[in-house]
C-alpha cells in the first residue's frame, strides 16, 4: 500500500535472457547526476503517470565508464536486482497505482 504525500521505496528486477550482457545507463557524472535514460514511473489504475523520477544509482553492482557515465552490466542469461529507488507519491495518488521502469536506451556491450 502506498503512503499519499510520502516516497515510495522500490527495486528493480533487470533480466536479460540473452546470450550478450548488456549496460543501462543508471547515472551521469561519475554517480552524482541522474540518469536521462531511465526513470521510474508512477501510474493511477487509468495508466495515467502521476508521478516521474529519473534513476540515480551510484552504489551495488554499478561500473564508470568513459565520459563520466555509470551503468549496470547485466550479465548474460542472467538477472539483478538494483539497490532501494524512491519515487515521490502524490497527495491525490490512487491507493492502487503501480510503479513501472522506462529505458530511453540500452547499451550492448560486446
Amino acid at each position: 500500500m502506498l503512503r499519499l504525500g510520502a516516497d515510495a521505496k522500490v527495486k528493480l528486477r533487470i533480466t536479460n535472457p540473452t546470450d550478450v550482457p548488456f549496460e543501462i545507463l543508471v547515472a551521469k557524472e561519475n554517480g552524482k547526476a541522474a540518469s536521462d535514460d531511465v526513470r521510474l514511473m508512477l501510474k493511477n489504475t487509468s495508466g495515467d503517470v502521476i508521478a516521474v523520477q529519473p534513476v540515480q544509482l551510484s552504489l551495488g553492482d554499478v561500473i564508470n565508464i568513459f565520459g563520466g557515465l555509470t551503468v549496470i552490466r547485466v550479465p548474460e542469461n542472467s538477472e539483478i536486482i538494483t539497490p532501494e529507488l524512491t519515487i515521490p507519491v502524490p497527495l491525490d495518488a490512487d491507493n492502487s497505482a503501480n510503479n513501472s521502469a522506462n529505458n530511453k536506451d540500452t547499451h550492448l556491450n560486446f
